[in-house]
């Protein structure tokens, strides 16, 4: 039997329930092909809707919006329509970060429009209160098409439905900055300021202290002796051959005794 002429119904569910998930998942692939067929079957939507709606009338269902919290914040989008600039405003859920209401303006107040975008918005908002995914009202508002259209940032824009399902969108997707630049104290700006300022003055002491380290060893001999920088003579802690003395130096290249004289050049 193939998913062809399948339904959903015929799969004996109670049956496989003691085999556990993997075994319910494993009949309902071989005999539809995927876990998405199954859903998207339409003998399946059939069912939810009944399972739904008698779990309504017995109670144990509800569709109730959550309360409203006295703050909110969110994201104002400005979306170019035919009929005007379409000011979305979504606020966020403070406990879950998903959205929870949809605010709506377009031309002047008590216009047709208007007022057609207020009602619009706040039927989003009751859904979106009620937990229905921001995905399907974007799905339902994208296909709506007016008169008028227009364009704003590489999107045609057919409606004022459509406008607002781009906001929802671009908000979903993340494509605009949810989350405003952090707000800081002058008093916290002063202290990364110094912070800053003592990094910068640690490094430039280390740097000097290197450079002096390099001039150093660029004067050292072949020996291992160093002269400061800026002297030609330099002693040696090596004996005279010639009478023992340790008072050999350079000069000009040249070892010298400095108490018999005697020069290795």
């Amino acid at each position: 039997m193939t998913s062809s002429d399948t339904s959903p119904t015929d799969v004996d569910i109670e049956a496989d329930a003691g085999g556990g998930a993997s075994a319910m998942q494993a009949r309902i692939e071989s005999e539809f092909g995927s876990l998405e067929a199954f859903i998207r079957h339409d003998d399946v939507d059939v069912e939810w809707e009944s399972i739904i709606q008698a779990e309504l009338a017995n109670g144990t269902l509800s569709l109730n919006e959550r309360s409203r919290p006295d703050t909110l914040y969110g994201v104002t989008q400005c979306i170019t329509t035919g009929y005007g600039k379409l000011y979305v405003n979504i606020n966020e859920d403070p406990n879950t970060g998903e959205p929870f209401e949809v605010f709506c303006n377009i031309g002047d107040s008590g216009s047709f429009a208007g007022a057609f975008t207020e009602a619009l918005a706040k039927t989003c908002s009751t859904a979106l209160r009620a937990g229905v995914d921001i995905n399907e009202l974007i799905d339902a508002l994208e296909g709506i098409r007016s008169p008028k259209i227009n364009h704003d940032n590489g999107n045609t824009i057919y409606s004022i439905p459509h406008g607002i399902s781009v906001a929802l969108k671009r908000y979903q997707d993340g494509t605009i900055p949810r989350y405003p630049p952090q707000q800081q104290r002058l008093d916290d700006i002063g202290k990364q300021a110094a912070a800053s300022d003592s990094k910068t003055t640690a490094t430039v002491s280390g740097d000097d202290t290197s450079d002096a380290a390099d001039k150093a060893a660029a004067t050292a001999t072949s020996d291992g002796s160093t002269s400061p920088a800026g002297h030609t003579n330099t002693t040696s802690t090596e004996p005279c051959p010639t009478c023992g003395s340790v008072h050999i130096e350079y000069s000009e290249g040249c070892k010298t005794c400095s108490d018999c004289g005697w020069s290795e050049c």
